[in-house]
């Protein structure tokens, strides 16, 4: 009986020294930027008129670049070196069981563009990048981006609707014409990352309207 209880505490003692052990897993640096959100079924990103630069906590952005692996941020076109660029964190909240969404806005002069850094929690890095919201442009004509994060196609995976307006100023007649073109895309959740699919535009523009800027 006495050997019993020997070998039953030297079993205990091995099993906290395993836990022990175990390396602990670490949140993200940028994680205490973000304010925490649960999961959600249905989120529209979008920019619009009164959109202040408020509810967000601002990143250093040595700090933020240094997260961010080259071709993450590649895909955004119109940050330059003309102005001081500001990177805001806003929220964060679970995509899948081991990926998690964070919402970063950025401003730099009359630029707005707001993305979604998809974190792995298994590997403990930034994998993937999609823009959510944007508008760019200039005197000739602008683009205005929004974007709906829902089930579309019904399999329990989030998948992203992404919503674009064309707006420009046609001369072509005696009096100027303010026009609009309005254009959607389907990326639907496959594999880990999101996957643009061939799907009607018209009627995603007709099912997930986004905020004009123009009306």
């Amino acid at each position: 009986m006495q050997d019993s209880f020997k070998f039953f505490l030297l079993l205990l003692l091995l099993s906290v020294v395993a836990c022990q052990q175990q390396p602990k897993q670490e949140a993200p640096v940028l994680e205490k930027y973000f304010q925490k959100m649960p999961p959600t079924d249905l989120l529209r990103f979008e920019v619009t008129n009164d959109d202040e630069m408020v509810g967000g906590d601002t990143i250093p952005n040595s700090l933020f670049f240094s997260q961010m692996e080259t071709r993450l941020m590649n895909g955004i076109d119109y940050l330059d070196n003309s102005g001081e660029l500001i990177v805001l964190g806003r929220y964060r909240f679970p995509l899948t069981d081991s990926i998690e969404a964070y919402l970063v806005d950025m401003r730099q002069n009359w630029y707005k563009h707001q993305s979604l850094f998809l974190f792995d929690q298994k590997t403990q890095t930034f994998t993937e990048r999609e823009t959510v919201a944007e508008f760019y442009g200039g005197d000739g004509g602008q683009i205005l981006t929004g974007t709906w994060l829902t089930d579309y196609d019904g399999d329990g995976k989030k998948d992203l609707i992404r919503r674009e307006i064309e707006h420009w100023l046609d001369v072509s007649g005696d009096e100027p014409k303010d026009m609009t073109a309005e254009h959607a895309v389907l990326l639907l959740w496959q594999n880990g990352q999101f996957v643009e699919t061939a799907a009607d535009s018209a009627e995603l523009v007709k099912r997930f309207p986004i905020t004009s800027l123009w009306e």
